[in-house]
């Protein structure tokens, strides 16, 4: 029961210290510590992750791996168009540097425990392991999204948005079949980007629903849903 918890605990995790770095950052006031706040939060990660691939990646570290991959490709390709180029180069490699090297180390100090090829293989056993890892996308989604409205209102739809992605990931860890997880990251998925797309409809006078909003819930929910949409093409095709 008790590593029952932790493995829950550390499941939910990821899904909210980027939303407080966006309320200290918005609705605080405090550029500074909201960004120390993301900023810390991604450097625990990556120091859970490391421990994670040491233990051959248990179930609740796939989000890990996949919302740092997020971040760090999203700084490989952000262009901030107030510095020149070779500022961005700098600051790219201020950021990626350190996690690089990092990720380097690890990888030859215990590349002969093989962990990515029992990364993959876990994820081809237990196909709602695919799904967790696009799931794990709304945390770095909805900082991305909510770090861009200015307005205090939308705080409470940032705190739904956030409850309902983590409750998503924790309650994934404690159930035993394959439907019953997806359906459940599908329906915390939709209620994560309602709360989104109403978030970010309250910030405007007509309160309009982005549509962008609308086609990232789809490609998400239809990606989640994948693995049991494989499952019943193999078992047709297998009769």
């Amino acid at each position: 029961m008790k590593n029952r918890f932790i493995a829950v605990l550390l499941a939910v995790f990821p899904f909210i210290p980027h939303s407080i770095g966006v309320a200290i950052y918005r609705y605080a006031h405090n550029w500074e510590a909201g960004a120390w706040v993301s900023y810390g939060s991604l450097l625990l990660m990556v120091a859970i992750l490391i421990a994670a691939w040491v233990k051959d990646f248990p179930r609740w570290s796939y989000p890990y791996a996949f919302l740092i991959l997020a971040a760090f490709l999203a700084v490989l390709v952000s262009h901030d168009s107030d510095m020149s180029f070779g500022e961005n180069l700098v600051f790219k490699l201020e950021v990626l540097g350190p996690f690089t090297l990092l990720f380097t180390s690890v990888w030859l100090f215990t590349r002969h425990l093989r962990p990515l090829p029992h990364f993959f293989r876990h994820m081809r056993q237990d196909g709602t392991l695919f799904s967790l890892c696009i799931y794990s996308l709304l945390p770095y989604l909805i900082y991305s999204i909510f770090s861009g409205i200015r307005t205090s209102q939308v705080a409470p739809f940032l705190a739904a948005a956030t409850l309902f992605s983590a409750a998503g990931a924790g309650l994934f860890m404690l159930l035993p079949q394959t439907g019953q997880r997806l359906a459940l990251l599908g329906i915390c998925l939709t209620l994560s980007w309602s709360a989104i797309a109403l978030g970010s409809a309250s910030a405007t006078t007509a309160f309009q629903i982005d549509g962008q909003h609308v086609v990232w819930w789809m490609v998400m929910l239809g990606l989640v849903c994948a693995p049991l949409l494989f499952k019943s093409v193999r078992s047709k095709l297998a009769r």
